[in-house]
């Protein structure tokens, strides 16, 4: 009858143009979310390098970030990324079902919801980033720009029908009301296969990582031993604060590999705790050249790479040293420290002259010294607060170690 209205329910569903938009978003989350498993894992075990390809200056450090708890999934020690990878895998796949009828109606609901949710995730370590961990990550801004921008179409989609709904009361030709209808079976099932798949991906990224239950013990035991009285002082080359309540002294040969492991499990942690933490570096090259207690030479450029950190020391540039010389440690050999040198803008005729001078030779042996004083029989050794520490931490224990002798300071 003319003028007259008909009821009927309109449920909602995602149009093909927004669920082309969430189809682009999901494989660009999925891309960023593996990459930062993989990253989170090299991290963790000490492996990647100490200037991520997403590190810029002080302020944009992803390693910072994977090394912090904040990263993980508490308890499980899984990686939110490898989370976040689930989570998108299953809203890619919705995206791609509910283009037909059949699941359309099903899957519009569940996948503004998921969005929902994400951006809520987002919103909360966001402020973790800016307020707790002071330190950004492009690759999680990353994925927070794609949840939001998921959100933003879902909800756009879902505001045009609600329009649309209107216009045609307004016409009064119908009154179809729009109807959420959220079926949780399939999305729910869909949701935990796809994070079933991810968090089993990133285990074997993981592999061979010590378990929680072993680190907590490993820590406990450090926690408990009887501190040790050792030489700090400012003429040491050192990273961080130098009035800060934790020091972290470290013994280390550059060609040792557990001692590159070390560095680099060590250093993101020091990013987050630049302000808190002073870091102080001592040489045990396990070379007779300059060690006496070495019986034979395990190292042979470890004297000389040495004595260059001293050098580098002298021209303020002990940091990039540091790092540059541990990237290149497979290919260290005699005369690899002034090559490293001009890499990394030391003056080299000056470097060269320092090399070559007999007190450059005597810190070292300083240090050497200090080393068998305090029984360093293998590298690296740490002392934290004078606490020993034989060989390298992952990241996790270096967080607790550093937070448990913070509150011991207050």
């Amino acid at each position: 009858m003319a003028g007259s209205m008909t009821s009927m329910n309109r449920p909602f569903t995602l149009p093909k143009a927004h669920l082309n938009l969430l189809t682009v978003l999901g494989v660009i989350a999925l891309v960023i979310s593996i990459v930062q498993t993989m990253h989170f894992a090299e991290v963790r075990s000490g492996q990647g390098a100490f200037q991520s390809f997403c590190t810029v200056g002080k302020t944009f450090d992803c390693n910072a970030i994977d090394a912090s708890p904040y990263s993980e999934l508490p308890f499980i020690g899984i990686p939110l990324a490898a989370a976040a990878a689930g989570w998108w895998l299953a809203i890619l796949v919705f995206t791609l079902l509910a283009r037909s009828q059949e699941f359309g109606a099903a899957l519009s609901p569940a996948i503004l919801a998921m969005t929902g949710v994400g951006s809520i995730f987002s919103v909360f370590y966001l402020w973790i980033m800016i307020a707790v961990i002071k330190i950004g990550c492009l690759l999680c801004l990353g994925m927070d720009a794609v949840n939001f921008i998921a959100l933003g179409a879902t909800l756009h989609a879902w505001r045009r029908q609600v329009g649309e709904n209107k216009l045609l009361s307004e016409a009064k030709t119908l009154e179809p009301k729009l109807t959420f209808r959220l079926e949780p079976k399939l999305p729910v099932i869909g949701t935990l296969i796809c994070l079933l798949i991810t968090v089993v991906f990133a285990r074997s990224q993981l592999e061979g990582a010590p378990s929680s239950s072993e680190l907590k013990m490993r820590t406990a035991s450090i926690l408990g031993s009887t501190p040790i009285d050792i030489n700090v002082g400012p003429e040491l080359p050192s990273l961080g604060n130098s009035a800060a309540k934790v020091t972290i002294v470290k013994f280390s040969d550059f060609q040792c590999p557990s001692c590159r492991v070390g560095a680099q499990s060590l250093h993101p942690v020091l990013a987050r705790y630049s302000d808190r933490v002073r870091f102080v570096y001592r040489n045990f090259p396990l070379d007779p050249t300059c060690n006496r207690i070495m019986k034979s030479s395990l190292h042979l450029a470890a004297c000389e790479l040495s004595k260059g950190s001293v050098c580098a020391q002298a021209q303020g540039k002990f940091e990039a040293y540091y790092e540059k010389t541990f990237e290149n440690q497979a290919s260290l050999k005699p005369g690899s420290a002034a090559k490293i040198a001009a890499e990394v803008g030391i003056d080299t005729a000056q470097f060269e002259k320092c090399l070559s001078d007999p007190s450059t030779s005597d810190r070292v042996i300083k240090d050497i010294e200090e080393g068998i004083r305090l029984n360093v029989e293998s590298t690296p050794t740490f002392f934290i607060n004078g606490r020993r520490v034989s060989g390298a931490l992952p990241p996790q224990s270096w967080n607790e170690l550093i937070e448990q002798m913070l509150k011991q300071a207050q």
